[in-house]
């Protein structure tokens, strides 16, 4: 007899998915919600833990060489199936779904296990604001450009903003604090007035650039050194650089009616110049940014229009934005676009937006960890003794707090099983044993007493991807 585990991503009402694979039975090891299935030309109705046995039509070919699934829900959902030949063996099948300490989720396809988590959250201004397209909501301390040069250089690294000028290595949070600030070492000399751009490599090496230099900048040591240099003329006058593949990608222009995008090798140092013709009229395109998520190259103007380029062709895609002029870093994710100012950096909303309160998260009472954020929707705020408490969506609101203010997705009920927190009256703890909130079909309701201690069990994907 041999069997095989087969796990299967649905799509919201996906119709009819057909998987290759033959045998005699069927076990549906895990599933959320019942699901439709087609054998042989027969449809059952199959839930978590149901099983079924075919007869052989013909001696020595197997009861079926395929099966289709339907999934009849609005939500995607995630299934196991498990089958097999020969004799269906129940034991075998169960003993490994007993023994599994795999989490149970609705369309989460994951064998971690849930990670513990524990800070203290509160409030700032409880008040609400509402933003415009563009409208500033924070602004930053001024900062030295005698010593540092001009402040232009700005990349998303590990969920955090990083500008870095000819001196000083610089980490905020995604609502405009600063939470560190590094010097680093170098010939900074080297870079004139200072940096025009930095990109960073997902293994944390910034690529910074100058009018006719580029420099590589390791974020563990804090140092530099200038890898080419272009001392015949103006190398890079335009502002920005994006990094792709082991490549940056540089722009100048050329003329009204074509731009030249300059790519560099990192690993050979040299560079292939690629001239676009512009499709409309767009006036001087200046500055450059990269969105990786949609692999899109963004090139501004002095009016604040933005155009968008497709990383990988160069060619224009057709679509534009209304953006802050010198927005160097934009990121949908947390609605948020970064200005710099020459000796300051401004941060933005893209979209118009109304925020309820303003809190914040922090490794218990250590106020030197503490990370605000803004929060949308239908939270309210009432007293309870000499605290307040924040009744709404409070699990929604405390994973936006670990994820430094992001955009919180749908499916975020997915991948949390338990919650201990308090109301102010009672220490109350929500779990979801071996599955998650969303596999149970929990709702997110309750009350927060604000300040307080709230300890989370959340799966490590919730930390390290784009939810």
């Amino acid at each position: 007899m041999s069997q095989g585990e087969i796990p299967i991503l649905l799509e919201p009402n996906q119709e009819e998915r057909k998987v290759d694979f033959a045998g005699d039975f069927l076990f549906l090891k895990e599933s959320a919600r019942p699901v439709k299935v087609i054998v042989d030309g027969q449809p059952i109705t199959m839930r978590e833990g149901d099983k079924r046995v075919f007869r052989r039509s013909e001696p020595g070919r197997l009861a079926f060489d395929n099966f289709q699934v339907t999934n009849k829900s609005d939500l995607s959902l995630r299934c196991v199936f498990v089958a097999g030949t020969g004799d269906y063996n129940s034991q075998v099948v169960r003993g490994e779904f007993t023994v599994s300490e795999n989490i149970q989720t609705t369309a989460l396809a994951t064998n971690s296990l849930p990670l513990n988590i524990k800070k203290t959250f509160g409030y700032v201004d409880i008040n609400p604001v509402s933003y415009e397209r563009n409208e500033e909501f924070i602004r930053t301390q001024v900062f030295d450009t005698v010593n540092e040069g001009l402040h232009r250089s700005l990349f998303l690294f590990d969920g955090f903003v990083w500008s870095v000028t000819k001196t000083q290595l610089r980490k905020f949070s995604m609502s405009g604090a600063l939470l560190e600030s590094h010097a680093i070492s170098g010939d900074g000399d080297a870079f004139d007035s200072g940096l025009r751009g930095a990109a960073v490599t997902p293994e944390g090496i910034v690529y910074i650039v100058g009018l006719r230099v580029i420099g590589r900048l390791d974020m563990n040591t804090k140092s530099y050194s200038v890898i080419y240099t272009n001392p015949a003329g103006q190398f890079f006058p335009e502002i920005g650089v994006a990094y792709r593949n082991g490549f940056l990608t540089l722009i100048r222009r050329s003329d009204s009616n074509s731009i030249t995008f300059s790519r560099f090798n990192v690993l050979t140092l040299e560079i292939e110049d690629v001239v676009v013709g512009v499709t409309e009229s767009n006036g001087a395109l200046n500055r450059l940014s990269y969105y990786e998520k949609d692999d899109l190259l963004l090139i501004g103007n002095s009016t604040g229009r933005t155009f968008f380029y497709d990383a990988e062709t160069l060619q224009y895609t057709g679509v534009q934005k209304l953006l802050a002029i010198n927005s160097p870093l934009y990121v949908p994710e947390f609605n948020l676009q970064v200005e710099y100012i020459t000796d300051a950096y401004v941060f933005r909303v893209i979209d118009p937006v109304d925020y309820v309160a303003r809190l914040y998260i922090q490794d218990g009472s250590d106020v030197t960890t503490r990370n605000e954020f803004l929060i949308s929707g239908d939270a309210v705020f009432f007293p309870r003794g000499d605290k307040t408490v924040m009744r709404g969506e409070i699990l929604k609101y405390i994973l936006q707090g670990l994820s430094a203010g992001r955009v919180i997705e749908e499916n975020y009920m997915d991948y949390v099983t338990s919650l201990t927190y308090s109301d102010g009256r009672n220490n109350i703890v929500k779990s979801a044993g071996s599955a998650t909130f969303s596999y149970r079909g929990y709702s997110d309701v309750g009350e927060l007493i604000l300040p307080s201690e709230v300890e989370v069990k959340i799966m490590p994907e919730y930390l390290t991807e784009v939810v």
